[in-house]
């Protein structure tokens, strides 16, 4: 925080007014993949890794914008009462959540200066973005005693990504962000949204994340066209069951379903992964409560094979990764995490295993896919908040 604060300093100058300073993690889902959009319970914490956020105002009538993951330029834009995305600028992020305080009457009048400063891997698919704007909101409306609550922020910060940024997503990712909890995962009810802390009780066991080293981007991807054929069944569905979202519906609607969208066909797969993930989610929940960490690993594999098949967003390197770690003694399961088309996979492992076969894993992976993991030790952590400066 010393040499971020210097840093500060030697860009914007010295002054008699305080800094401000807070941290928002990046985020791990356990299990309930593409289903935060479709009104699903899902099962995310928060982690260690994240984004730190130093900012002041400066009467300048701009923002200047700086990141240490970026060195090199500090990027400014006049203060606006309405601002537009910049190209593919890593600062469109603090920039949209600027625009969502502009369209609530919030605005923020007065010049800001930003530094950021992150160790969530770029591309790894833990949320970065989400840690941007949750530490973005949650500093100005401290700074600026706004008067906001966590929960406007999460509002906030998912109409960002979706309106602002273009990326179609749920809730699930900015609300684990800021509710995180250490020692638990969070079982949050996305369409509602609400949660519950199950606490992370894992014994012998421990989560790992490993990268593929694959960089995933989901605006470039094929994110969106998940959500819009999700937003398709629903709509050919929702007449006959009654449905509020596609999680409505039930393993034993899936036949009646299939004649409705078409027995193979892909509007049918999606649906299909939509619902039994659903399920996992609520027997991971029961698992985790009663210890049987056989049954969560076993789970977590069925995700992955579900993603793989009926969702089809994994992707070689994410197969790959998956199928060396499932084949390492000790391993109860693994599984990508996150969006998919690169990023991480999480596995549940005994504790050690993961780090004793590193150079094991390593070596197989790089011999199918010529890339290098990267591992993470993943442990529940708290959520969005301020730090000393």
């Amino acid at each position: 925080m010393k040499l971020l604060h210097k840093k500060f300093n030697s860009l914007y100058g010295t002054s008699l007014v305080e800094v401000l300073s807070c941290f928002a993690p990046g985020r791990i889902n356990l299990i309930g993949e593409h289903i935060d959009y479709n009104g699903g319970p899902v099962m995310p914490f928060s982690i260690s890794n994240g984004t730190t956020l130093l900012l002041r105002e400066n009467n300048l009538g701009v923002h200047r914008f700086y990141s240490m993951n970026f060195p090199g330029q500090v990027h400014t834009v006049s203060v606006q009462k309405q601002y537009h995305k910049i190209e593919n600028h890593w600062f469109n992020y603090p920039l949209a959540c600027l625009e969502m305080l502009n369209d609530i009457n919030l605005s923020i009048t007065v010049g800001v200066d930003f530094l950021f400063s992150g160790d969530i891997p770029n591309g790894a698919g833990l949320s970065s973005s989400a840690s941007i704007e949750v530490a973005t909101l949650f500093g100005l409306n401290k700074y600026f005693k706004i008067g906001l609550q966590n929960i406007d922020i999460v509002l906030l910060a998912k109409k960002a990504e979706n309106d602002f940024i273009g990326l179609s997503c749920g809730i699930m990712d900015q609300y684990a962000v800021t509710f995180g909890k250490s020692g638990n995962v969070l079982l949050l009810q996305c369409d509602i949204p609400e949660h519950k802390y199950v606490a992370a009780d894992l014994g012998e066991y421990e989560i790992m994340a490993i990268h593929t080293g694959v960089k995933r981007g989901l605006t470039a991807s094929k994110y969106n066209e998940r959500y819009t054929s999700c937003m398709e069944a629903f709509a050919l569905l929702k007449p006959r069951f009654k449905l509020k979202n596609l999680c409505d519906l039930s393993l034993s609607d899936l036949s009646e379903a299939s004649s409705i969208l078409g027995k193979d066909s892909e509007l049918f797969q999606r649906t299909r992964h939509v619902v039994s993930e659903k399920e996992r989610v609520l027997q991971a929940e029961a698992a985790l409560i009663s210890g049987d960490m056989v049954l969560l690993g076993k789970l977590l594999n069925e995700s992955h094979d579900s993603l793989k098949n009926d969702y089809e967003v994994t992707g070689f390197e994410l197969d790959s990764l998956v199928e060396v770690l499932q084949g390492i003694d000790g391993v109860a399961g693994a599984r990508m995490t996150g969006a998919g088309f690169g990023g991480c996979a999480v596995s549940l492992a005994k504790k050690g295993v993961i780090q004793q076969y590193k150079s094991v894993i390593s070596k197989k992976y790089k011999a199918l896919t010529g890339l290098q993991p990267e591992l993470y030790l993943a442990v529940p952590s708290d959520g969005v908040s301020l730090t000393a400066c």
